[in-house]
């Protein structure tokens, strides 16, 4: 009996001092998992939401486990204060500018703090120092965005079975495209065409390259272009006498300005352009009346028989005096005439006489 009681003794305190070395060995390893002998600093930032994340889940760095959440604070309705134990060894490579945003451990894992790296030569964190967020995002939002997407896909495929049906009902541009011969050969006369007009574009450029033509010249005709700028500068010239000439006109200056800018002057062109407009009247009314059939006028312009008469009377005047004509001139053939004349030739001879003895008393 009392070796059994030995036995038992020494059993439970083998068992004991087992429990015991695993005790501390438990709490060696959760102590170095948790940082818990090692130098460290806490460091805080804010989340409007923690999903989950609880007090004692790890803080990571680089896919490294660096530090633990120590405490989690609600600050208010839309900020939460998550404060974190970081190991002091790690604290050199982690910058003011940092990042901390909240992931799953796996797949369905616990919740974790993930500190993304900073900007190369920033400022190193600080006990107390509060790093910017980035809120996290969750796999129900994941699965609700990928349902969205999926609903949205098999919209996309249903329009694509409509359309593909469409094409091989021949529907539509590409229903043709893909089933009618006649628009394929429309297609394929459109093609030529399209490389005949190619063709012609690239003859057309070569010509135009080679100088010839009006755009040749226009390009590449050092002659063609210095008459062209001759005959702007001559088109500038002139466009500069155009508008020194209406400026002479807008103020007054020779007849044109003198006509669109004396009121005077243009006052004698109404005067006058009335007179004509009175003398115009005039000569409509003497047309009207020689016209008439009944005024003289009429008749000798226009009425053939009157003129015929007056041409027969006429006629008979000039034959009456040419019968006078002639029988005065055998009248002066005559000796009765010459009688009379040497009669007078006598007188007119005395009569001189007797003046020149009358001027010599």
């Amino acid at each position: 009996m009392s070796n059994n009681k030995k036995y038992n003794s020494l059993r439970i305190g083998f068992f004991i001092f087992v429990s015991f070395l695993l005790f501390v060995a438990a709490i060696l390893i959760l102590g170095r998992k948790r940082s818990m002998f090692l130098p460290t600093i806490k460091i805080s930032t804010v989340f409007r939401d923690v999903r989950g994340l609880q007090v004692g889940n790890n803080v990571r760095f680089t896919g490294i486990e660096v530090g633990a959440i120590v405490d989690i604070t609600i600050i208010s309705d839309t900020a939460v204060s998550v404060q974190m134990s970081m190991d002091k060894n790690v604290v050199p490579y982690i910058k003011k500018n940092s990042r901390a945003t909240i992931a799953n451990d796996g797949l369905m894992g616990n919740k974790l703090v993930i500190i993304l790296p900073g900007t190369p030569g920033s400022d190193v964190v600080k006990a107390g120092d509060i790093l910017p967020s980035i809120e996290p995002v969750e796999i129900d939002d994941i699965i609700i965005e990928i349902q969205n997407s999926s609903e949205k896909i098999s919209q996309v495929a249903n329009n694509l079975i409509e359309i593909t049906e469409k094409i091989n009902r021949g529907d539509g541009m590409f229903g043709k495209i893909f089933t009618d011969t006649k628009f394929s050969d429309e297609l394929d006369k459109s093609g030529r065409n399209i490389t005949e007009l190619s063709g012609n574009l690239v003859e057309i450029t070569d010509k135009i390259n080679d100088g010839q033509g009006i755009m040749g010249k226009i390009l590449f005709d050092s002659t063609f272009s210095y008459q062209w700028e001759t005959t702007t500068k001559n088109l500038a010239e002139i466009s500069i006498n155009l508008q020194e000439l209406s400026e002479k006109i807008n103020s007054g200056e020779g007849v044109f300005g003198r006509l669109f800018a004396d009121t005077a002057l243009s006052d004698n062109f109404y005067r006058v352009s009335k007179d004509l407009e009175t003398v115009l009247t005039n000569l409509s009314e003497v047309s009207v009346k020689l016209n008439d059939e009944r005024n003289a006028l009429h008749k000798f312009i226009a009425d053939t028989a009157f003129a015929d008469s007056l041409d027969v009377l006429l006629h008979k005047m000039n034959k009456g005096v040419t019968e006078v004509t002639e029988a005065s001139e055998a009248l002066q053939k005559s000796g009765i005439v010459r009688a009379f004349s040497k009669k007078d030739k006598k007188e007119k001879k005395d009569k001189t006489r007797e003046e020149a003895d009358t001027l010599n008393e």
